[in-house]
């Protein structure tokens, strides 16, 4: 049942997580070289990696318990 929990956790997170990272991405190409937008579009982005690597080590361990 954790396993089923983790993959649907973790599939559940994945799509916003997406509209999350490209929106910082588009939002950093627009900005140019404005500080305060290119700071923040890197900071969003920067948490965005970082949730996507705890998104992976979900699905990662759903599949290591269901096999």
């Amino acid at each position: 049942m954790r396993a089923e929990w983790s993959s649907i956790v973790a599939h559940d997170l994945r799509q916003p997580l997406n509209s999350i990272m490209l929106a910082a991405q588009l939002a950093l190409k627009a900005a140019g070289e404005l500080d305060t937008s290119v700071r923040c579009a890197r900071q969003i982005l920067g948490s965005g990696r970082r949730l996507d690597r705890i998104v992976d080590d979900l699905l990662d361990l759903s599949r290591i318990e269901a096999k």
